[in-house]
């Protein structure tokens, strides 16, 4: 069963609209038929953890733990990529989970596997920043910064 389809029959078995899981997660009902129908996916792991709390089953459930916790860490990875650099690269970011997760949308990593590839994605995205903040920054910016 795919994660709409267990997010809908959780939701049915326990009598509760659409309307009404949109509100308890925060979400907005549109969402809740994206995520019913396939067409889209929550967008992090508190979302997953907020459906499963207001739908009254655990998150594995929805996704094993390794999942969650590789969620949790691109989520992680989210928020420091917002805070270092703001909206836009938070977007940034955002993107290249977006490809990379593409680059294996044929098959499963091994968990393992999969934690050395988000270390490795992170670290590389972090220096590459920090170098393109170097580069390209006036040199009367990186002054103030070192006072």
């Amino acid at each position: 069963m795919e994660l709409g389809e267990k997010i809908k029959a959780a939701r049915l078995a326990i009598k509760m609209s659409q309307i009404d899981l949109a509100k308890a997660i925060g979400v907005t009902p549109r969402a809740i038929q994206y995520y019913e129908s396939g067409t889209k996916q929550p967008k992090n792991a508190t979302t997953v953890i907020k459906l499963a709390k207001a739908l009254g089953v655990g998150t594995d459930y929805f996704m094993s733990t390794e999942q969650l916790e590789m969620a949790n860490k691109q989520d992680e990875f989210l928020e420091t990529a917002k805070e270092m650099y703001g909206s836009r690269g938070k977007a940034q970011a955002q993107l290249l989970l977006n490809r990379t997760a593409a680059l294996f949308a044929g098959g499963d990593l091994e968990e393992e596997d999969q934690e050395n590839f988000m270390r490795a994605m992170t670290e590389i995205y972090f220096e590459a920043k920090e170098k393109a903040h170097k580069r390209y920054s006036p040199k009367q910016y990186l002054e103030d910064e070192k006072l």
